[in-house]
C-alpha cells in the first residue's frame, strides 16, 4: 500500500456536539453530507468505500456508545473535530479526540487531525490553551476558522470553496506515502534480513581476508626459510669445497713429498722442505691488501727509534736539546718499513725486509754527515745503531702478520677451532 488513500474502505471520524447541532437546525450535519461528499468526489471514491462517520448516524439506539465510538475510530484514517465551547466541555468529544490521538499514533502519522474553529473558544486566545491537554493539542494544530462560515447556508458559494479547500488538504495528507502495519513489518523484515546478509557478507569477507593475510604471511615465512636454508647450504657448500680443495691440497702435498723422500737425496728433500714451508709462511700475506701491509711495516719500523728519541728527549741527565733534523731519524725507519712492506706480496718476508736496508743505511749515513752534533761523518756506527732495530721489529711484525693470516684462513675453511 502506498498511501492511505488507497486503502480499500475509507473511513473518517466526525466529531461534533450533538447540543450545537440541534441549536443550528441540524448545520452540523448539513456540513459533514458536503464535507463527504466532497471528500469522495476529489478521491474519486464511491459511497460504498468511502464513508466520514457520525454517531448520530452510525449509533443505534441502546447500543454501547464508547464501544461503538471505539470500533468507528479503529476504522477511521482521519479525524475531523468540530470545536465550540460545548464540544472543549463535552466529556464524549474529549473520548473521541482522545482515542483519535491513540489510532494516529498507531498509524505512525501526525497530520491526521483536521479542527474546524466553528464557535470562538475564549481559552484558545492568548497562552491559556497551552494549560488543557485537549486545548494545547488543538493549539499546536493548523485548524480552520469556520467562525464566520457558520451561519451561512451549506450550498453557498462561498462555504462550497472553503469546503473544498478544506478537503483537498485532507487529501494531500491522505496521498502521503504510508505502509500498514503488515508492510512495516514486511518492510523491517526484509530490512533485518538485508541487514543480517550484509553482516554475514562482510564476516565473509573479513573472513576471507583475514585468511588470504594469513595464507601471504605463511607463504612468506615459507620463502624466508627457504632463502635462509638456501643462504646456509650455499655457505655449507663454500666452505665444504673450501675445506675439500685444502684437504686435495695436502693430499697431494703428502703424495709429493712421499715421492721425493723416494726418488730425492735427504739433503736436498731438506732444502726443498725448508723453501716450501717459506713459500707456506709467505702465502697468507698475498691475500693482504697491500695499504694494510705498507702501514704494518711503517709502524714497526718507526717504533724502536720513536722510543729512542722519546727516552732521550724526557731524560734529564742527557741534557740533549731538540733538533728539527731529529725528525728524520724517525722518518728513515718508517720509510724503510714501508717500502719492505710493499716489497713483501712479491719476494716474501726476507727479501722484503733486506733489500731495502742498503738504501735506508746511505740515507742514515747521508743524515749523519750533515749533521755535526751527531758526530758528522765519523758517527756512522750510529746509522747502524739507528738502523738495527727497525729491520728487526719489521721482520717481526711481518712474521707475526703471516701466521695471524694463516690461521684466520685454516679457521674459515673449518680446519680449526674459532
Amino acid at each position: 500500500m502506498s498511501s492511505l488513500a488507497e486503502l480499500p474502505a475509507l473511513v473518517g471520524f466526525f466529531s461534533y456536539s450533538r447540543e450545537d447541532d440541534e441549536g443550528s437546525g441540524g448545520r452540523l450535519s448539513r456540513l459533514r453530507e458536503r464535507i463527504q461528499e466532497e471528500l469522495r468526489s476529489q478521491l474519486g471514491r464511491t459511497k460504498a468505500d468511502f464513508r466520514l462517520w457520525q454517531d448520530k448516524v452510525a449509533i443505534a439506539h441502546g447500543d454501547l456508545w464508547e464501544d461503538t465510538i471505539k470500533r468507528g475510530i479503529s476504522e477511521a484514517v482521519f479525524f475531523i473535530p468540530i470545536i465550540t465551547p460545548t464540544a472543549v466541555r463535552s466529556s464524549y468529544c474529549k473520548f473521541e479526540f482522545q482515542s483519535f490521538l491513540a489510532r494516529e499514533k498507531e498509524l505512525e502519522r501526525s497530520n491526521l487531525i483536521f479542527p474546524i474553529l466553528y464557535i470562538p473558544v475564549p481559552a484558545l486566545t492568548g497562552d491559556r490553551w497551552r494549560q488543557d491537554p485537549l486545548l494545547a493539542i488543538i493549539g499546536s494544530r493548523q485548524y480552520e476558522d469556520w467562525q464566520n462560515l457558520r451561519h451561512l447556508d451549506a450550498s453557498s458559494t462561498e462555504v462550497a470553496l472553503r469546503i473544498e479547500k478544506f478537503c483537498a488538504n485532507i487529501c494531500r495528507a491522505l496521498e502521503q506515502e504510508w505502509l500498514s502495519p503488515e508492510e512495516r513489518r514486511d518492510a523491517e523484515a526484509r530490512r533485518a534480513a538485508e541487514a543480517e546478509r550484509r553482516r554475514q557478507q562482510e564476516a565473509e569477507i573479513k573472513q576471507r581476508a583475514d585468511e588470504e593475510e594469513r595464507r601471504r604471511k605463511t607463504e612468506a615465512e615459507e620463502r624466508r626459510r627457504d632463502e635462509e636454508e638456501r643462504r646456509l647450504q650455499k655457505t655449507i657448500t663454500r666452505f665444504d669445497n673450501s675445506t675439500l680443495r685444502l684437504a686435495e691440497a695436502e693430499v697431494e702435498k703428502r703424495r709429493q713429498d712421499e715421492e721425493r723422500h723416494r726418488l730425492e737425496p735427504e739433503g736436498k728433500l731438506a732444502r726443498k722442505e725448508a723453501q716450501r714451508q717459506k713459500i707456506l709462511e709467505q702465502e697468507p700475506q698475498q691475500s693482504a691488501r697491500q695499504w694494510s701491509l705498507l702501514l704494518i711495516g711503517a709502524a714497526a719500523a718507526a717504533l724502536p727509534t720513536l722510543v729512542f728519541w722519546l727516552y732521550i728527549s724526557f731524560d734529564t741527565t742527557t741534557k740533549t736539546q731538540y733538533n728539527p733534523s731529529d725528525v728524520f731519524f724517525i722518518a728513515i725507519p718508517a720509510l724503510y718499513g714501508g717500502a719492505a712492506g710493499m716489497l713483501l706480496r712479491r719476494f716474501g718476508i726476507p727479501k722484503a725486509v733486506a733489500i731495502p736496508v742498503i738504501p735506508a743505511f746511505l740515507l742514515f749515513v747521508t743524515l749523519s754527515i750533515f749533521a755535526p752534533q751527531h758526530g758528522g761523518g765519523k758517527n756512522v756506527s750510529t746509522a747502524l745503531f739507528l738502523l738495527g732495530p727497525p729491520v728487526i721489529c719489521t721482520w717481526l711484525a711481518f712474521w707475526l702478520h703471516s701466521k695471524w693470516a694463516r690461521k684466520r684462513r685454516m679457521i674459515d675453511a673449518g680446519l680449526i677451532p674459532p
